[in-house]
């Protein structure tokens, strides 16, 4: 858990950290990397680790914990089937 001011970095941070954990392959970062920085917003590569959704990262919000569950439950599901 997190917890910090709006804007602070906060999903940043634990990006970051799942990265360096070996938690998020690095070709999955180089191609968050590359498209963050299409959208201007190049430092919040680490941040989509959490922002499954495109809507999520086009307003650069996370969202509320439960629904950060769904969608990860939704993508692990895509992956699987």
């Amino acid at each position: 858990m997190s917890i910090g001011h709006v804007d602070a970095g906060k999903s940043t941070l634990m990006g970051r950290v799942l990265h360096e954990l070996g938690e998020t392959e690095d070709r999955v970062m180089e191609g968050y990397q590359r498209a963050s920085s299409k959208m201007g917003k190049g430092s919040f590569a680490y941040a989509w680790t959490f922002d499954a959704l495109e809507e999520e990262r086009e307003r650069y919000v996370s969202p509320p914990p439960f629904f950060l569950l769904i969608s990860l439950l939704i993508l692990t599901l895509e992956v699987i089937f």
